[in-house]
């Protein structure tokens, strides 16, 4: 049987724990774009985007999405996936293409990870010469992020640069001495990060999935 080209699905908004009362939104994916969104739950794991296809149920971005489900044989799901980007550990990291940093926070005090965007970072405050995220790059030359893999789900390359306590002070008092009224209320709550994250997307490429 051929893998319907059109899916019908539904969507609400995800409540963990309980019955939603939020209104069911019905629209029309193509598998293309059903098989991208199904990809940043799963990574480029054909057994999984299987496994999900045929139980017709995903959750992602705070929304559950369901439709009728439909089996895939493992040659036409790996047909699906081919066009989609694979790590690549080879890659350099290129300061000018990063479009926003995650910082992360270990301890015993756990943090969700706070990303930083280029553009609003970049904001520099009056009668200041530098901004966030000029501080944020030098720490990336002191030394280079290592390269850790592609996310699917933020649809780029991720680079790691593990920071020293030291490195990490100093790093944040730099942020919150330059930073912009709503983001030093973001960051100065928390403490010196551990690692910085650099989102890198790719150019898009001929054939590759966009939603």
């Amino acid at each position: 049987m051929a893998l319907p080209e059109i899916i019908a699905v539904h969507f609400t908004e995800e409540e963990a724990g309980y019955v939603t009362l939020r209104p069911i939104v019905r629209q029309s994916f193509r598998l293309a774009d059903l098989t991208d969104m199904v990809v940043t739950v799963t990574g480029k794991d054909a057994r999984r985007v299987e496994q999900i296809f045929r139980a017709g149920s995903v959750t992602y971005n705070g929304y559950r999405y369901g439709w009728q489900g439909f089996s895939a044989e493992p040659g036409e799901v790996a047909a699906l996936l081919a066009p989609l980007p694979e790590s690549d550990p080879a890659r350099p990291f290129r300061p000018e293409e990063a479009t926003s940093a995650s910082l992360e926070f270990g301890g015993k005090m756990q943090h969700a990870p706070v990303e930083l965007k280029r553009e609003d970072a970049s904001v520099r405050r009056l009668l200041r010469s530098r901004s966030s995220w000029d501080f944020l790059l030098d720490a990336a030359r002191m030394a280079s992020p290592a390269y850790e893999k592609y996310s699917y789900a933020g649809r780029a390359d991720l680079f790691r640069r593990t920071l020293t306590p030291v490195e990490g002070h100093r790093l944040l008092d730099g942020v919150l001495a330059v930073a912009p009224r709503g983001l030093r209320a973001r960051l100065s709550p928390l403490p010196p990060p551990t690692a910085i994250v650099f989102h890198c997307p790719r150019p898009p490429q001929p054939g590759s999935f966009t939603s």
